[in-house]
């Protein structure tokens, strides 16, 4: 595998080859098609990290955003179950929890409910 530096000075010596070209060559079209060539296989395998590289700021605020919209909706859907179990005498979050998952009611990211989710989601409200 290529590292970036070695894409970069491939891309610099392409850049290099444009500006030393001689224009009053008879093959002019053949030389600047093989740059075109080699300009394109080098930017092709220019790979990028994921992500928003140009504006990390914006993109962690969106992130955090996004997964407070998640917690939020889980809380929405989750809080009165919880009220009707603490209702019917369900006192320990390991309690809430395995009726949770004995009722089916899917967690935010597990498979099963675990005792500090149920705790977590109930302190985030207050409840």
């Amino acid at each position: 595998m290529i590292d970036n530096a070695t894409r970069l000075r491939r891309l610099r010596n392409i850049l290099q080859a444009l500006d030393e070209l001689d224009l009053d060559r008879t093959d002019l079209r053949g030389a600047v098609e093989t740059l075109k060539r080699r300009a394109a296989l080098a930017l092709k395998e220019v790979r990028l990290p994921p992500g928003n590289p140009v504006n990390l700021a914006e993109a962690r605020k969106r992130a955090y955003l996004a997964h407070r919209r998640k917690g939020k909706a889980t809380e929405d859907r989750v809080l009165p179950i919880l009220r009707e179990l603490r209702a019917a005498g369900f006192n320990t979050y390991a309690a809430l929890a395995s009726e949770l998952n004995k009722r089916g009611v899917r967690p935010p990211a597990a498979k099963n409910w675990s005792p500090s989710t149920v705790f977590t989601i109930e302190k985030r409200r207050g409840e």
